[in-house]
């Protein structure tokens, strides 16, 4: 429903912030005393506690009169070569441009320049939070001042007072309402936010009792499959919601409160939380597993870009075997794909030797047409993965097995979710009401470990005595799947009983009220660790960073490293861009400075353009396009609700100040509502508002025309060069977060041999600001749309965007990004000895194994850099290699020399040893991990192609087994003897 943001967001909280902030912008519309820039009213978030709103308004007015003073020097330098100096020129005469001069308006040419280079650089370089108003703010201060001041024959200084004294009316007003109007403090602020992490935890678990209970079969598979979507994205929303609670995290120790909490009291449960939120995505892991639908490697090639070879078809022994095959999307649609595939599944369990067949027949199917070709990729790793499905995946059985271990699961970990949900509920109210609670924990860890151990159940008659020789044990793989969510769960016990731990331990030592002040940090205050989050716009591409050197032998050498380190950055995104959009400023400027245009600049206030080239000018090329729409229909729209005002108030009349004020204060209310709530594009939300409001207070018709002018003019310098695109950042960002994967993983590695708490902080700060990046680049492509549409003539000049194919790329990568922190967690837990077993089991300690996994990731991060093709054989699919060697249920392999001093027998006290269950989700990650590599390897040679084909190589026949003699062949099968002839019946453990 278009319009059930007004039913979600009516809570009493959110009216008392809307009424807060109508109330301060009636207050200053009564006043009629902030100018122009009081437009930027509607933007500031009034809603924030005190000490928020007291940190933004210092760094505005901070950035304010900076810009004040660098306009004052300009204004002065350029007072010396002035020639003809009047001090009584009357403001008439000045503003007819008469006394514009050549030198002292070039002097002050420059100083816009670089004042609107260093304050849209910090705008870039931050992103939103506190200095976007401030930057935007000195912008507007800066241009009034010296376009204003070139107009008069004398050092016309007191022109930054127009914008600086209405700003400090401004903060005063927004320093009183926050402090008289619903006041609140940043604890409050932050409890509120941890409440809103907590409450899709909450429906998650209650997801995941439900799901566990729910018949497995194919007619329940879409429905199983979307109950694992409403998991995925429960949990989703609980981890982008510690974003806005990092922000409040950051000021705790800021705040002014009279409570029994010390603010920083709360900082310990931030950390929790987002551990409590990294173990839920581990639990939805095991569904993910298990789900029929869920995406295997496609065993199908995919298309890709026509820099991959046409195919050369070769008759051998009757047939044609296509070294390389084109497809067409207009010929083969992509559900021909996944019918392929799906049929495939249906008749993989009749006989393992159609696989190779099925292939072929995809692959003819998708012969092209002449025209507008694709090419196949893939084509190798694809009759790989046959193998691999034909010789080791594939269990018959697989649907009975899977619901026999669910129900299992089911039974041992329900009573432990329930708990678990009542003790986020019980979290969550402590939140809210920060009273005396207590919590009683039923179910002991001697109970819990009986239940634990329930799974084991299918596998305990194969080490008995007395064993059925009929008797098929299953796969090892349905144990490694309930260790997997049983140890995710166990982990995400132990956090809240963590949690639990820290409140009653608050409760404890916090009995009486006190004031809390921020003294020691109001010393300490820096300005530049002031942001609002950690999603900073930074430059994506290292390559423009200078290659390491050696360290100065000296302190010559050290200045000159800062000097080459200095201008080496300018060639950085966020430098290009505010140098790009100093030159703008300057072209809008153009018609103030000069001495035929600046009286109609002044008259028509083409001041409004130039500020709106600057906000509407962005990094990239698809923000602006987006900008340029966004904003000339918004002030179509709010001129026109702002002129309905300005008439209901003056009636018949040339306006009545009561009237008008009336008028806004019935509307107000409902502007600030939809203008807090309101879930569309920020950027169009503010400018209908700020429009609106600016036609019905400041009546400023022209807007619409000048807003036009300013913002067309972005677009069209967004063009020119140096320009970027959401595109090639977004190419960029997959190349550095793909290099970033591989760092963190060898930093995984070396921490399970050294075990250093040093490295273990590094490597979990790695791994946030990776899942950081990949998802602002997943919000970044949300105006991707409007580089293309400008592409369209009324096709596209350099072809479709593959949006779909980049985005699987993304998601792999945030998959392995998920999985490297499972993998951290599993390492930081294993003990040195089951260390040393588990890097033997994965080979990850395997040089030849190593080197093959990092070329693929080298290879990846690469290609997608410089969009070179990747070759037709690559050391993919690392599956293959991965499992050389079969283990089943054995830690050790039989004909491994070393055992680590652990145990070779396998026996029913091993399978439960907290370790071994350790132990196991440690192979089931890695092997996540590397098919997940391996799938990026196909994903990314969709975007950039093969090349090196060599024909035939990887296409000879492999006839499996026939499963019609599968009881047969597993009859005499015992444990502890020839287990590896299972090998062939296991499917992925992921």
């Amino acid at each position: 429903m278009p319009l059930r943001w007004i039913a979600s967001s009516w809570t009493w909280p959110n009216i008392r912030i809307t009424i807060r902030c109508a109330i301060a912008a009636w207050v200053s519309a009564v006043l009629f005393i902030i100018p122009a820039v009081e437009q930027f009213m509607g933007q500031v978030r009034l809603c924030d506690p005190f000490m928020a709103v007291l940190e933004r308004e210092l760094t505005i007015l901070l950035f304010v009169t900076l810009a004040w003073a660098w306009g004052c020097l300009g204004i002065r330098l350029a007072d010396l070569p002035r020639r003809h100096r009047d001090p009584n020129a009357s403001l008439l005469s000045a503003f007819t441009g008469q006394y514009i001069e050549a030198a002292p308006t070039v002097i002050m040419a420059i100083f816009i320049f670089f004042g609107s280079v260093f304050f849209l650089y910090i705008r870039a370089r931050q992103g939103p939070g506190p200095y976007l108003f401030a930057s935007v703010f000195a912008c507007i201060c800066l241009v009034i001042s010296l376009t204003t001041a070139a107009l008069f024959p004398f050092p016309f200084y007191q022109v930054g007072q127009s914008i600086v004294i209405p700003l400090a009316f401004h903060s005063a007003i927004s320093l009183i309402a926050s402090i008289v109007i619903f006041p609140s403090t940043i604890s409050a602020q932050f409890t509120s936010r941890l409440q809103i992490v907590i409450s899709p935890l909450i429906k998650s678990i209650e997801l995941h009792r439900g799901l566990m209970q729910f018949p497995l079969g194919e007619d329940a598979a879409a429905v199983f499959s979307a109950e694992v979507t409403s998991i995925t994205e429960s949990v989703s929303q609980s981890e982008s919601a510690l974003v806005p609670l990092a922000a409040a995290a950051r000021l705790l120790r800021s705040d002014l409160i009279y409570a029994r909490f010390s603010p920083e009291d709360f900082s310990q449960l931030q950390k929790l939380a987002r551990r409590i939120v990294g173990r839920a995505n581990g639990m939805g892991m095991y569904f993910t597993l298990i789900d029929p639908t869920r995406e295997r490697f496609p065993v199908t090639p995919g298309p890709s870009v026509p820099a991959t070879p046409i195919a050369v078809m070769t008759p051998t022994a009757g047939r044609s075997r296509p070294a390389s095959v084109d497809l067409n999307v207009d010929a083969q649609p992509e559900h021909t794909r996944i019918d392929a595939d799906s049929q495939y599944r249906r008749h993989h369990s009749h006989h393992h030797h159609h696989h190779h067949h099925l292939l072929r027949e995809a692959l003819h199917l998708s012969i092209p047409r002449p025209s507008k070709k694709e090419h196949a990729v893939g084509v190798f790793e694809s009759h790989r993965y046959l193998n691999l499905e034909a010789t080791h995946l594939h269990d018959p059985k697989a649907d009975h097995h899977t619901a026999q271990t669910m129900a299992l699961l089911s039974s041992s970990c329900d009573g432990l979710l329930g708990m678990c949900h009542d003790s986020l509920i019980a979290v969550r109210e402590w939140l809210g009401t920060v009273r005396d609670g207590r919590w009683d924990f039923w179910v002991g860890k001697g109970e819990r470990e009986i239940r634990f151990t329930q799974c084991l159940d299918p596998y305990r008659p194969s080490f008995q005595s007395d064993i059925n020789s009929e008797y098929q044990m299953p796969a090892h793989r349905y144990l490694f799947h309930c260790y997997v969510y049983q140890y995710h769960l166990i982990q995400f016990s132990g956090v809240l009983l963590d949690m639990f731990d820290e409140i009653i331990q608050l409760e404890t030592i916090r009995k009486h009220n006190r004031f809390w002040t921020p003294v020691q940090r109001l010393l300490r205050w820096d300005i530049w660790q002031v942001q609002e989050n950690a999603e900073k716009n930074d430059d994506e591409d290292p390559g423009w960073l200078p290659s390491g050197c050696p360290p100065p032998r000296n302190a010559v050498e050290w200045v000159m490293s800062k000097i080459y380190h200095a201008v080496a950055a300018l060639g950085g995104g966020n430098s290009l861009f505010a140098l790009k959009a100093g030159i703008l400023t300057i072209l809008l400027c153009l018609p103030s400075l000069l001495k035929s245009t600046a009286s109609f600049a002044y008259k028509n206030r083409f001041i409004w353009a130039i500020f709106m080239g600057q906000l509407t000018l962005a990094r990239f090329r698809g923000d602006t396009a987006f900008g340029l729409t966004a904003r000339i229909l918004s002030t179509f729209l709010g001129g026109v609700v702002g002129m309905v005002m300005w008439y209901i108030s003056a009636g018949s009349g040339a306006g009545n100040a009561f009237g008008l004020a009336a008028v806004c204060a019935v509307c107000f209310p409902f502007f600030f509502y939809a203008r807090l709530y309101w879930p569309g594009p920020p950027m169009t939300n503010l400018v209908f508002f700020t429009t609106a409001i600016l036609v019905a207070v400041v009546t400023s018709q022209r807007r619409f025309v000048l807003v036009t002018v300013g913002v067309a003019a972005a677009f069209v310098f967004s063009f020119l060069p140096p320009s970027t695109t959401i595109r090639r950042y977004q190419r960029t960002t997959l190349a550095t977060t793909s290099s970033e994967l591989g760092a963190i993983f060898c930093a995984i590695l070396s921490f399970a041999n050294s075990k250093e708490e040093r490295e273990m902080q590094e490597i979990i700060t790695s791994l946030i600001a990776v899942r950081s990046k990949l998802k602002r680049s997943l919000i970044l492509r949300t105006n991707v749309i409007y580089e293309v549409c400008f592409y369209l003539l009324p096709i596209s000049l350099r072809g479709r965007w593959p949006a779909e194919r980049y985005h699987k790329i993304l998601e792999l990568q945030l998959q392995i990004a998920y999985s490297l922190s499972h993998l951290m967690s599993v390492v930081e837990h294993l003990e040195p000895a089951w260390t040393r077993a588990f890097l033997k089991r994965t080979r990850f300690l395997d040089p030849d194994f190593q080197g093959d996994l990092l070329a693929v990731i080298s290879m990846i991060s690469s290609s997608l850099r410089t969009g070179n093709p990747l070759p037709q054989i690559t050391p993919c699919p690392l599956l293959d290699r991965f499992m050389l060697r079969y283990h089943g249920l054995n830690v050790i392999h039989q004909d491994s020399e070393e055992d680590y001093g652990l145990s070779r027998t396998l026996t029913i006290d091993t399978l439960q040893d907290e370790q071994y269950m350790v132990f196991c989700v440690g192979v089931s990650t890695a092997f996540g991990i590397i098919s997940r590599l391996d799938r990026l390897m196909v994903a990314v040679k969709e975007v950039v192609g093969e090349q090196y084909h060599v024909h035939g190589v990887g296409l000879i026949e492999w006839v499996a087994p026939d499963i019609n003699n599968y009881s047969d062949f597993t009859d005499q099968l015992h444990v502890g003897q020839d287990l590896e002839l299972l090998s062939w019946q296991v499917e992925g453990i992921v």
